[in-house]
């Protein structure tokens, strides 16, 4: 502890000789250095805290001590590393309870790394990630792209937008996920879908689906025919029809032969005569019918 604790007070007193960038970038190289070494820094900011108490409860050294100050200018940083936000849910419990766009630290293997998103904080309690959203806008957005652009996502976050595979996969990789999609007609008629589970694996494994049970007045749109199937996009047929079903329905998804549903498809206004290549919801309108908007979002199944 004694090594611990001159150790950030070498620290901290370094941090006064450079700029907020810099020392942002010694703190996350910090935290990676103590978990390597065997300590978190949760672990040493706790540990250092009893001993500052201890010191001062017994009369050693005082609240005023500057040493006990240049520790405390190292403790809040780490405070701040190890509590940083990994989804919205977590930004609703913390206060943050208005909608709006947000950063969060999803990935458990590097935990500088960010991820700006849209929570939705109003719908069904709150506490969701959107990891999709299409809307009738004057410009919309093209979903018709490669694997690359949904393997690391596109669009405008206030708008139209995909997350990206890899921020989806950040999300549900060492956390349980329910999902709520939520879709809207023409008409102005809205439906839900939810899922008790959601995952997806790694690009290794092509981002493949699992889903849990569904609830909702939407329909199942899911069913057994995209469950255990990988992603596809136009450049990359991993479905199993004989055909490519991202080139024929217009969008990335996770097709078998071919969908029940298609979120991610054309942006046709309500009826349209082309087959299954609209942003689709069977169970909702049909093939033949592109909805106006729709949203996917992500919440942990233990929020409360």
């Amino acid at each position: 502890m004694d090594f611990l604790f001159l150790f950030l007070l070498f620290i901290s007193t370094y941090f006064k000789c450079v700029n907020s960038i810099g020392s942002e970038s010694i703190i996350s190289g910090l935290g990676n250095i103590f978990q390597a070494i065997g300590f978190s820094p949760q672990c040493v900011a706790e540990s250092l805290a009893l001993c500052e108490r201890s010191l001062v409860s017994n009369g050693t050294r005082n609240a005023n001590t500057p040493g006990l100050r240049d520790t405390e200018s190292v403790l809040q940083p780490l405070e701040n590393l190890v509590n940083r936000p990994r989804n919205c849910a977590d930004l609703y419990k913390s206060g943050d309870q208005q909608s709006g766009v947000r950063i969060i630290y999803p990935f458990s293997c590097c935990i500088h790394r960010f991820v700006s998103v849209f929570c939705d904080q109003s719908t069904g309690g709150g506490g969701w990630t959107v990891i999709q959203r299409r809307k009738d806008t004057e410009v919309r957005e093209n979903f018709f792209r490669k694997w690359n652009e949904y393997k690391q996502g596109f669009g405008n976050l206030s708008s139209e937008f995909w997350l990206g595979l890899d921020n989806i996969h950040a999300l549900v990789d060492d956390q349980l996920m329910e999902m709520r999609i939520d879709l809207e007609d023409f008409e102005g008629e809205k439906r839900y879908a939810k899922y008790s589970y959601f995952d997806i694996s790694d690009e290794s494994d092509k981002y493949r689906l699992d889903i849990g049970e569904y609830s909702g007045s939407a329909g199942d749109g899911f069913k057994n025919r995209h469950v255990g199937f990988p992603f596809s996009t136009k450049d990359k047929d991993n479905d199993s029809h004989k055909e490519h079903c991202a080139s024929l329905y217009k969008g990335g998804w996770w097709y078998d032969q071919c969908h029940i549903s298609n979120l991610n498809g054309y942006q046709h206004k309500g009826a349209h005569s082309s087959y299954a290549d609209g942003i689709n919801w069977h169970p909702f309108h049909g093939y033949h019918y592109s909805l106006k908007e729709t949203s996917m979002s992500l919440r942990p199944q233990n929020f409360k």
